[in-house]
């Protein structure tokens, strides 16, 4: 096997050996790499964060849509009217699973709505009473009674900053708004009233 001299580079493009490294030619093999190095920062800010967040908020739309039409069934299934009002009005009874998951809920407003055969309605404020031909057995038999509540959300993405863009670099303000049958149509024994005015 022939020994080759100590100051032989075969970089340098001759066959014979050299005596100073000024002939030596680097390899450009990973020479973009430090163009590229610049750019990244700029797609991960201008592309790839913009895009986590626009597909972020329509998860999170479903899921709260989802938390408020839950919120209003178990309100629907209260035995009197008054009870659903207090609940809906305790508002860490259902924010723990929202804020963990980013959305923001402000207020629940609680109102009833009545409606009759002729497609007739009327919507009851939290706390105002249903009023006597409204109610079961009055003039406007065989009405239809549902829980309605109006929530407000703010829904966040992943990343947030500035400038402000409801939906791509800030929270989006939502209103929900849902309704439910009220099941309970009886009359308390004690008052003689309704559950739906107590």
């Amino acid at each position: 096997m022939p020994k080759i001299p100590l100051n032989y580079f075969p970089g340098c493009g001759c066959n014979n050996t050299c005596n100073s490294f000024s002939n030596f030619r680097r390899a450009a093999l990973g020479s973009a790499l430090a163009e590229f190095s610049s750019a990244l920062p700029l797609f991960i800010l201008i592309i790839l964060i913009p895009l986590i967040n626009f597909t972020s908020i329509p998860f999170r739309y479903l899921v709260a849509y989802g938390l408020i039409s839950d919120l209003t069934h178990k309100l629907s299934l209260y035995e009197r009217r008054s009870q659903a009002i207090a609940m809906a009005a305790d508002s860490d009874n259902y924010q723990g699973l929202a804020k963990n998951l980013g959305i923001a809920i402000d207020n629940c407003k609680v109102s009833l709505i009545c409606q009759n055969q002729n497609s007739q309605s009327i919507s009851l404020p939290a706390n105002q009473p249903v009023p006597p031909d409204w109610l079961p057995g009055g003039s406007q038999e065989q009405c239809d009674y549902f829980l309605q509540t109006q929530v407000n959300v703010e829904i966040s993405p992943w990343f947030c900053s500035e400038p402000a863009i409801p939906g791509m670099t800030a929270p989006l303000p939502v209103t929900f708004t849902t309704s439910v049958p009220w099941e309970n149509l009886g009359c308390d024994p004690a008052t003689q009233q309704f559950y739906l005015n107590e």
